[in-house]
């Protein structure tokens, strides 16, 4: 006795393909979320790197990180904000904090967070004790 299979490809294209679309999606979203925490860290660096130099401050590495954000558009990391709480008189501690762009529908964007510290720079007479 032999089964007829004709007509199976169909019906298992359809139970399959929602698995695999949901997988490629679930990976896209991964690489979007990658991405927005390698702007996020670049800028959180950029601006501690700022802040830390000699005769600067916290206020303009906050400017610095934002200016970094600004000039991708922020299209990479949504609602960003940089905060430089967390900074002392010999750090500086900058804070990237945003989200990435979410592409699975029903799910929130995913958050990112990048915390630099950075010592301050600072003259020394160049004497050895």
């Amino acid at each position: 006795m032999r089964s007829d299979d004709s007509g199976s490809a169909p019906i298992e294209t359809v139970l399959l393909f929602p698995a695999f679309a949901l997988i490629t999606l679930m990976i896209v979203q991964g690489c979007m979320w990658f991405f927005a925490r390698e702007v996020a860290i670049a800028a959180a660096t950029e601006g501690a790197r700022t802040g830390s130099a000699y005769n600067s401050g916290p206020a303009a590495g906050v400017d610095r990180a934002n200016d970094l954000l600004n000039r991708t558009n922020n299209a990479k990391l949504l609602s960003a904000q940089v905060s430089a709480a967390g900074s002392t008189a010999t750090t500086v501690q900058i804070t990237v904090s945003g989200h990435a762009p979410s592409i699975l529908f029903g799910f929130a964007a995913p958050s990112v967070t990048a915390v630099v510290d950075m010592p301050v720079e600072r003259l020394t007479s160049g004497a050895n004790p």
